[in-house]
């Protein structure tokens, strides 16, 4: 992912080259193994076995599984209570969209108007890229001018892992 958004190429397209790989593992390893621990710790603390779903990243990401790791969590998140999943059935389209970015092709241009949107990209270059211009909305993450901020319930944020 890292390689990735640095080379300006879309998410989950390719690997890095080994060399590359390799500085950053150098340059990382010990940092990212301590940062895992805490991670799982936190989780597995707080709890049950039957409250927790454990799934990795290469197998979300995955050509042959991908889907069907999305499936369970999918399944999963459907045994909380006031949560609303997707039709199970859907979830293959859904995973081939967001994780491979591959949408369906009636989907795909409006995609390219928004993903042009998200990273704030001015109309002019979209236009010469050959897309239609698309109406400014605001950035995620930003305020929109009279909307009340979100408070954490309780008062208290998370801490997190």
């Amino acid at each position: 992912h890292i390689y990735e958004m640095r080379n300006h190429l879309p998410v989950h397209s390719e690997r890095a080259p080994v060399e590359e790989w390799i500085k950053w593992r150098n340059a990382y390893l010990e940092t990212e193994i301590a940062e895992y621990k805490k991670f799982i710790c936190y989780w597995m603390d707080r709890y049950s076995a039957e409250n927790r779903l454990l799934m990795t990243y290469e197998g979300l990401t995955d050509d042959l599984i991908g889907a069907e790791v999305a499936r369970g969590l999918n399944d999963f998140l459907g045994q909380v209570e006031g949560v609303t999943t997707i039709d199970t059935a859907s979830v293959p389209c859904i995973w081939r969209a967001v994780v491979k970015n591959e949408p369906p092709p009636q989907q795909a241009e409006h995609i390219k108007k928004l993903q042009a949107l998200a990273v704030n990209q001015p109309q002019n270059e979209a236009q010469a890229q050959g897309q239609p211009p698309v109406q400014q909305q605001p950035v995620l993450g930003q305020p929109v001018p009279g909307q009340i901020a979100p408070q954490p319930v309780g008062g208290q944020p998370d801490p997190g892992p």
